[in-house]
């Protein structure tokens, strides 16, 4: 968890910083090449990655650790390639598409490696449990890429190089990490079954978060850097929602994947159930803020420059939360086969290729509405496939779980709806959340009470 969290807390101070600081022209353009970068490493090293993640911690369950040495060397080899010829390329675009310059284009091609073999490089970590190895370098690399940053912008950088610090830290991480050299990996059903899990997992990742990162360059792309970088913004603040899906996605995927292996269906039904309504209470504790307090937040963190921030969130908001719950069902059926990694790479497909639609058709007309309104509608298509084919499949009881997450969760939109149009004052807005947070807690005691045991529990070990 601190592994994921640490990485995601600083990437929120450097945005707010950077926006804070240097204004929404400046977001924007970091997060155009972040965004860039992103759908590149999408391409092939964050499903490596994944089938890393997977591959090892089935090989370790089975007592087989040469084999899973073997699968690393064999994956290490072509991430290391295609990185490499992904920078080349995110070069290429950035000089061609956007400007003809050298120094955005430069930082463009080592943030596409740096986070790619970041990406691939986690996955054998957290398939290997390295948990705590991950912990410490990510918590490393997240606090001085952090004062770094801020450093640059106090010494007057307004310019690309604000990010430098981070995509440096992360090779460095990538260099002292690299897997050792191991047999090579011979077995040619085991080389198909990864190759064809990799192609799944392409097109499951580009269409589910390479849209994410689209929606941030089309956001530049039709309404310009000073509206990306309100968008931007808009999704700094759901970063804590993405944060939690993403630690937990991380643990839970290994997990389940050992639980296929042993063929412990029970053991999986019960990690699921747990995962999955913990993280939705959790969330919904993350929105309920995030929603009815987004004007005063947005004025608080960012000034009024980026007052178009607040509406932008009545989409991203609800968007992220719905990708996030779905994540422990998207985990269990993608660690199970290559079948279940076709099925979420066609949700994946079906959900992105809606939300273009929207957008083909929304665009000229609402321009500034269609961007987070596309997203929205891709997302939530995205999310519901995996939840519908994990209830079913593995039998589980969501039922009043799901109607109480979506009565909540649109109870909260409407609120902050309602709030905006009337300008309420911070008083009743202040009122509002309470009363919301109250009632979520009173809703979900049995989930608050877990966590908390869990939490205690970790702070007694």
């Amino acid at each position: 968890m601190v592994a994921r969290i640490a990485p995601g807390v600083s990437t929120f101070l450097i945005s707010l910083f950077i926006g804070r600081l240097g204004g929404t022209a400046l977001l924007g353009l970091t997060q155009t090449v972040t965004a860039t970068a992103s759908l590149a490493s999408s391409l092939y090293p964050t499903p490596a990655g994944m089938n890393a993640s997977r591959s090892i911690a089935s090989s370790n369950a089975r007592n087989d650790p040469a084999r899973a040495q073997q699968i690393a060397r064999f994956l290490a080899n072509r991430v290391l390639l295609v990185a490499f010829v992904l920078a080349t390329g995110g070069i290429v675009y950035t000089v061609v598409a956007h400007r003809p310059d050298i120094e955005v284009a430069l930082v463009s091609g080592l943030a596409v490696l740096s986070l790619s073999l970041r990406a691939f490089t986690e996955g054998l970590h957290f398939g290997g449990g390295e948990s705590r190895r991950l912990a410490v370098w990510s918590s490393g690399i997240a606090t001085l890429s952090t004062v770094a940053t801020i450093v640059l912008l106090l010494m007057g950088v307004r310019s690309i190089w604000v990010i430098t610090p981070l995509v440096l830290l992360n090779l460095a991480f990538v260099v002292c990490s690299w897997p050792r050299r191991a047999e090579r990996l011979t077995d040619s059903a085991t080389r198909a079954e990864i190759s064809r899990f990799i192609r799944l997992a392409v097109v499951g990742t580009l269409s589910s978060a390479g849209f994410t990162q689209l929606a941030v360059l089309l956001a530049a792309s039709v309404n310009g850097l000073a509206y990306a970088g309100t968008y931007a913004a808009a999704n700094t603040l759901t970063a804590p929602i993405t944060m939690l899906a993403s630690a937990l996605g991380s643990v839970l995927f290994p997990a389940l994947a050992s639980a296929h292996a042993s063929g412990s269906i029970d053991e999986l039904r019960a990690r699921l159930s747990r995962a999955t309504s913990q993280l939705s209470t959790l969330i919904l504790f993350v929105c309920i803020p995030a929603l009815i307090l987004a004007g005063p937040v947005v004025n608080l963190l960012w000034g009024a420059s980026f007052a178009d921030t607040a509406w932008i969130l009545l989409f991203s908001v609800p968007a992220v939360a719905l990708g996030a719950i779905a994540s422990p069902a998207v985990s269990a059926i993608t660690s199970e086969s290559n079948r279940g990694m076709a099925a979420s790479a066609i949700s994946s497909v079906c959900g992105a290729s809606v939300g273009v639609i929207v957008w083909a058709c929304a665009v000229p007309f609402i321009p500034e509405i269609a961007i987070p309104l596309g997203y929205l509608t891709g997302i939530a298509i995205v999310a519901i496939i995996p939840w519908i084919l994990a209830w079913r499949r593995f039998a589980m009881r969501w039922t009043l779980e799901s109607l109480t997450l979506l009565v909540g969760l649109s109870a909260c939109v409407v609120a902050s709806f309602i709030l905006q149009r009337m300008h309420a004052p911070l008083w009743v807005m202040l009122v509002t959340t309470a009363v919301a947070l109250t009632g979520w807690t009173i809703t979900r005691r049995r989930y608050v009470r877990d966590s908390l045991k869990m939490v205690t529990a970790l702070r007694g070990r």
